[in-house]
């Protein structure tokens, strides 16, 4: 993952100290921008809790996995609506 970041410019490594270039930060402050739902604490705890319920048997994987999906597809859909605007 490191090696993907530094090859795309997104991150520069001296002596074993990561700083992010100008690119990575202009990818943060995008994805905090246009997909901040899916990096919150809040998003993860949720997410968090659904996992447990499966693993104790009171949730399907499947229905997690589902839903899941439709939100990120529906999120992609409108992040193309908007860029072509």
């Amino acid at each position: 993952m490191i090696d993907n970041a530094e090859k795309r410019k997104y991150i520069d490594v001296r002596q074993s100290i990561i700083y992010p270039t100008e690119r990575g930060m202009m990818l943060i402050e995008y994805i905090e921008d246009k997909w901040s739902d899916y990096i919150s604490p809040d998003f993860t705890g949720r997410l968090e809790q659904r996992m447990k319920k499966i693993a104790e048997g009171k949730e399907d994987w499947l229905q997690l996995v589902e839903s899941e999906r439709r939100s990120f597809s529906d999120a992609m859909r409108r992040m193309r609506q908007n860029s072509n605007q």
